[in-house]
């Protein structure tokens, strides 16, 4: 996971860039939400809501029959994959989806997920919302120390947000 997880007390990952690689198809539950609800100006109707809150569970089970398609191990590819796929959208105190886990039951690759999601994704142009500064990201992940996020993964963002300007 690198230095920024192990500072923010994640397990050191036996292959870091493995990590990476299998956080890159974060959201693969996505394509059976479809367009329709994904580009639609607007808060998402109770429906809605529901189609995209269940994608991260079709996403295991994406990755899940991909896997079971490779040969061999694939070193540990399913598991490092499922993490952020299911976990990213779980919260510090348990409100978050698809199965409220919280604190240390919500897996350390999803915990870390979650923050370079809210990194990356409120600084894109949506059809739901315009984007947001970098810097108004990083106020969001600080500013949720200890409730959607873990106070450790927190300060190890402080530490080394500013390699992230880009």
């Amino acid at each position: 996971m690198g230095d920024t997880g192990i500072r923010a007390g994640q397990p050191r990952d036996r292959d870091p860039g493995l990590f990476l690689q299998s956080a890159r198809p974060r959201d693969p539950g996505k394509i059976a939400v479809g367009d329709a609800i994904l580009k639609k100006p607007g808060p998402p109707a109770a429906a809605e809501f529901e189609a995209m809150r269940g994608r991260a569970v079709i996403g295991a089970d994406i990755i899940d029959k991909i896997c079971g398609t490779m040969p061999g191990d694939r070193h540990h590819f399913p598991d490092h994959a499922r993490s952020p796929a299911t976990a990213r959208r779980e919260k510090r105190d348990g409100p978050g989806c698809p199965c409220c886990l919280s604190g240390p039951g919500t897996p350390p690759r999803g915990r870390l997920t979650a923050a370079a999601d809210v990194r990356d994704a409120p600084v894109s142009r949506r059809p739901r919302k315009e984007p947001m500064s970098r810097g108004q990201a990083a106020g969001v992940i600080e500013g949720e120390s200890g409730r959607r996020f873990d106070p450790k993964l927190v300060e190890a963002f402080r530490e080394v947000k500013e390699k992230f300007k880009t």
